[in-house]
Formats: structure tokens, C-alpha cells, sequence
């Protein structure tokens, strides 16, 4: 599918009525770059949307740099490389950056041990690896 497929904008309305964050991974077709992941998201600035991979490839540096102006838009670092969660952590702030795991195609292990190679204070440790799914996914903490 496009990011610009008019049934893609319903199914955002639809997370949009429920409060529900978006999950996109960008690929190299027009229509499903990270430009057109920021388009999408400025039409609907009331959704999280998050940005899978830190991007396409897992090495998208300029995606990072393309998302940053968009607020509603988190990257999640699953499959990604270490030098690209840490620049994801200097581009969008701890606040915007999202622990995932990929799971069942990698194992949780795999991207704890990355991410605890990432230098970060305990703070944004805690935002990345917890309190951000938290808030974006309305739950406590516990």
C-alpha cells in the first residue's frame, strides 16, 4: 500500500478516533518513503505515528534528519544500528525515541544489549526502554 491511499488516511482516522498510534516502516517506493510518512502525519498531527526501524534499512540517517521536524512522528530502534539509535537519541531527543524488539524475528535480548551500548543518561533510558510506549499507548507504568 501507499501512505497516500485514501484507505490508509481511514484507517488513520480510525486510530485517531481510538487514541492509537500508527506503525510505519518506510521502504525505497514512492509512496512509501519517509517523506510520504511526513506528509501523512501533518494531515493528521493528533496521531503518534512511529517510524519503524529508525527507518528504511535500519541505516537511515536522513530519515531521521526528514522526521525531525514532525513532532508526532517517534522512531522505534528495532533492526536498526546502534550509530542510528544514538543519532535518533541527538536528532528527536529521548522523548521521541521508542524501544522495540522485533519480535519473533529477533530476539528481546539482542536489542537490550544494543540499546545499552547506546550512551544515554538513566533518565532517557527509562523514557526509551518504558515511559514512552507507556504514554503513547495510554498505559501505566508499573
Amino acid at each position: 500500500f501507499r501512505l497516500d491511499d485514501p484507505a490508509v488516511a481511514a484507517l488513520v482516522e480510525i486510530a485517531a478516533s481510538a487514541r492509537h498510534p500508527v506503525y510505519v516502516v518506510c521502504l525505497a517506493h514512492p509512496g512509501t518513503r519517509t517523506g510520504d510518512l511526513v506528509a501523512l502525519a501533518r494531515r493528521f498531527p493528533e496521531v503518534t505515528f512511529v517510524y519503524g526501524h529508525c527507518g528504511h534499512t535500519g541505516l537511515d540517517a536522513s530519515g531521521l534528519a526528514t522526521i525531525a521536524p514532525c513532532p508526532n512522528i517517534v522512531a522505534e530502534t528495532s533492526g536498526c544500528y546502534t550509530a542510528v539509535a544514538a543519532l535518533a537519541l541527538r536528532r528527536l531527543g529521548a522523548e521521541r525515541v521508542l524501544f522495540g524488539t522485533e519480535y519473533p524475528l529477533q530476539h528481546p535480548r539482542v536489542e537490550v544489549v544494543k540499546l545499552a551500548a547506546v550512551p544515554m543518561s538513566a533518565a532517557d533510558r527509562h523514557l526509551v526502554m518504558a515511559a514512552n510506549a507507556c504514554r503513547l499507548l495510554g498505559e501505566e507504568e508499573s
